[in-house]
């Protein structure tokens, strides 16, 4: 998976979510899905996914279920490109410098987009990214639609409105151990690119360091 499709994606499955789970019953009424998508194809198929993903992405509303997860394999990656350099004379000293902001996360990337090798490994993380993104957007979207089934449910007296709520309720708690694991095949597929740049390419990430550390 590229870079760009990951980005499409970030942007057409919270759009999506938001359609199939928001739009359709609220809106149109909790009748079949079938019809209604059938009835509106191209607002809600064609355009309207990623006008509600773009303002979701806008929003950052994914935020609080997906910046946890990421700050986590974030810290993880810094530490073992850091660890081998704390008694650098240079890169020691340092070290707080070098973890404040997108500096080593900049570093990173900046070796990896340029070996093939490693550029290659990023697919299958740019594909478990993915995973974990769209899992911190079901949390995200069930959490924002509770509010609006209930109303829904006290306004338009339909009962099935309580599997609407039931379903979001359920899938947010699902979700929870999900994207913990999901978070842990993420880090270990960091562990391997940490391993072959300290391997491979640790030259190159100490002259980076270097150079970052200097400024």
């Amino acid at each position: 998976m590229s870079k760009t499709v990951l980005k499409s994606l970030r942007l057409l499955v919270p759009g999506l979510l938001l359609v199939i789970g928001g739009v359709i019953p609220i809106f149109f009424g909790p009748a079949s899905l079938t019809i209604t998508l059938a009835q509106n194809e191209k607002l809600l198929v064609c355009l309207l996914p990623f006008v509600l993903g773009a303002l979701y992405h806008i929003l950052n509303l994914r935020r609080y279920f997906f910046a946890p997860a990421i700050e986590d394999i974030n810290d993880r990656l810094i530490r073992t490109l850091l660890e081998p350099f704390s008694n650098h004379p240079i890169i020691g000293p340092a070290f707080t410098k070098l973890k404040a902001g997108r500096k080593m996360m900049n570093i990173f990337y900046n070796i990896v987009d340029n070996d093939k090798s490693l550029t290659e490994r990023a697919k299958h993380v740019y594909l478990n990214g993915l995973l974990l993104s769209s899992l911190a957007d079901v949390r995200a979207i069930t959490f924002l639609l509770l509010p609006f089934y209930f109303g829904s449910l006290v306004f338009s007296k339909q009962a099935v409105f309580w599997w609407y709520i039931g379903g979001a309720i359920v899938l947010h708690i699902i979700c929870a151990p999900l994207l913990r694991l999901v978070t842990n095949t993420h880090i270990e597929l960091g562990a391997e690119q940490t391993d072959f740049i300290l391997q491979i390419k640790k030259a190159e990430l100490e002259r980076l360091l270097i150079e970052e550390a200097s400024r």
